[in-house]
């Protein structure tokens, strides 16, 4: 008997880039010889029955972050259904909030110097910066996708960068961080499939910028790790599998090098673009597998 599984997705507009038939068109003949069908539906569809589909795989919900709210509404109206999801929604709440970093962090994973900042709270950006000897930082909100609203000062500029800090933290929550000047060598892109590292992909800002995504002026690569990287990115995987308390299905987690020492920048469970063309043809084939695994 077939089975119908969603890739929940988004509804772009047509000024952006729609990556959003990527996995569908990667997983579809893999899948269907085991009696799956897959369909890319908006999450926010007007009279989608999503009992009637016997999984929902949250792929390329990349306007999560404008609506927050709703998104948890919309996950846990899935949960109260009965509806199958991946990955786990647990996982996804917990990841959507960059505080998880924190948690991360104090479990030993290294992390970029990063103070974070409640909504609301009273914060000065100039003292920030002079407390922590940062000549450069980067304030982004806690809970953001695709670099909106992320913005790079330097000390000389905080000052007057203090009237934009505030508006940010009355809407709300809030990291500073300091700079990574090693962006511009690369932010390396890890896929794990099941806990199972499958690929990487390296991605570059375009000179003098810090932003990666290729509709920023970016671009990617495929990638080959070394064995030393990897067995670093899994230690993330594996500590954030403690922490979380649950295996993702799939999951990228991006770093920067600092010397041999991989850098955590972030962990992506919710709806992380998994490059399956720069681990070709294998990558698919391991998502497959998972998939496969995860419903049986």
């Amino acid at each position: 008997m077939s089975k119908r599984i969603a890739l929940a997705s988004y509804a772009p507009t047509s000024q952006e880039l729609d990556y959003h038939h990527d996995d569908e068109r990667a997983l579809a003949p893999l899948l269907a010889p085991h009696g799956l069908t897959l369909e890319t539906v908006a999450w926010d569809a007007q009279g989608v029955d999503w009992a009637a589909y016997d999984a929902v795989l949250v792929r390329s919900t990349w306007d999560y972050h404008l609506r927050y709210e709703a998104f948890l509404a919309w996950l846990a109206r899935l949960e109260a259904l009965g509806v199958r999801l991946f990955n786990d929604p647990a996982l996804m709440r917990w990841n959507m909030d960059k505080t998880y970093l924190a948690t991360l962090q104090a479990a030993g994973v290294p992390l970029l110097p990063t103070a974070f900042y409640a909504k609301g709270s009273q914060v000065r950006l100039a003292e920030v910066m002079a407390q922590h000897g940062w000549q450069t930082a980067v304030v982004k909100p806690t809970v953001s996708a695709g670099g909106d609203n992320t913005w790079r000062v330097d000390v000389a500029e905080a000052e007057g960068a203090q009237a934009r800090l505030e508006a940010q933290l009355a809407q709300t929550g809030v990291m500073i961080q300091q700079f990574a000047p090693q962006i511009s060598a690369g932010e390396w892109s890890f896929l794990f499939f099941g806990g199972v590292y499958s690929h990487a992909a390296r991605k570059f800002p375009a000179q003098g910028d810090m932003f990666v995504h290729e509709y920023r002026g970016g671009r990617t690569e495929a990638a080959q790790p070394t064995p030393a990287q990897i067995a670093q990115a899994a230690a993330v995987m594996n500590e954030a599998t403690k922490v979380a308390q649950g295996t993702p299905l799939y999951a990228r987690v991006d770093a920067v090098m600092d010397g041999d020492t991989l850098v955590l920048m972030e962990l992506e469970l919710v709806e992380p673009y998994l490059y399956l063309s720069y681990g070709a043809p294998h990558a698919a084939q391991r998502l497959a597998h998972a998939i496969l695994e995860a419903l049986a």
